[in-house]
């Protein structure tokens, strides 16, 4: 697992991308449930199965662009 905290994770989100999601999550089910994880404590695991589905999803409802989810995804550097 790639793991990263959710604050850091919820960080790495534009302004506009971070509004974008939250409100296809008043609207979408899917979306939703995306949202509500980010609301509990566990890291978020960038190389899961889930999140992989999830990027794929918010960029096919384009509040996501796909050149941004290398960025969004990408494990955090070591600490030094």
């Amino acid at each position: 697992p790639v793991l990263l905290p959710v604050g850091a994770f919820i960080s790495r989100f534009t302004d506009e991308e971070f509004i974008a999601v939250r409100a296809l999550a008043q609207t979408d089910a899917t979306a939703a449930g995306f949202v509500a994880r980010t609301a509990q404590p566990e890291p978020i695991n960038l190389a899961s199965p889930l999140f992989q589905a999830a990027m794929k999803y918010l960029v096919a409802k384009k509040v996501i662009a796909a050149d941004r989810v290398a960025a969004l995804g990408a494990a955090p550097e070591a600490q030094a």
